[in-house]
């Protein structure tokens, strides 16, 4: 008499199993590329944050060299005020400010800030140059750096 024997093993995975293994590959694979996400951006921040401090100090050794136009109010400049209209014969101070500005305002691919604007203010003898770009790392939607220096 044949004996029919009963297997209790299981002789592979179920698709249930398949299925499973699938949908928790696909969260890890989501959540790695959500931190690559947020790497890039904050290298990106970090990258623009150094440039604006570049740019504020150029602005700094530029007004430096030219001390006198500082005490006499010349490089005094506020956010938004634009960039200076140059008739001959060009001021030193207004043509530092157009280069810088002109600078701060180039496309972020060509050394530009996006939206970069800035601003000088000399009280005495301190120097503050502000520095302002769209950033949108923390979610305030700008940033800003500055440098006050001894004139």
């Amino acid at each position: 008499m044949v004996d029919l024997v009963k297997k209790d093993r299981q002789a592979g995975f179920t698709l249930v199993e398949v299925l499973v293994a699938l949908v928790i590959l696909a969260v890890g694979l989501l959540g790695l590329a959500g931190l690559q996400v947020t790497g890039l951006r904050g290298s990106s921040s970090a990258y623009m944050r150094s440039a604006a401090m570049i740019y504020a100090n150029d602005m700094v050794d530029r007004i430096r060299a030219n001390r006198a136009d500082a005490f006499a109010g010349n490089y005094d400049q506020t956010m938004a005020a634009g960039i200076p209209v140059l008739a001959a014969p060009i001021p030193v101070a207004d043509q530092d400010i157009a280069d810088w500005l002109g600078a701060l305002q180039q496309s972020p691919g060509r050394g530009g800030l996006p939206n970069g604007d800035g601003s000088i203010a000399v009280v005495g003898n301190l120097l503050t140059v502000t520095v302002q770009w769209a950033d949108n790392f923390m979610g305030t939607g700008t940033a800003s750096v500055s440098v006050v220096a001894r004139l």
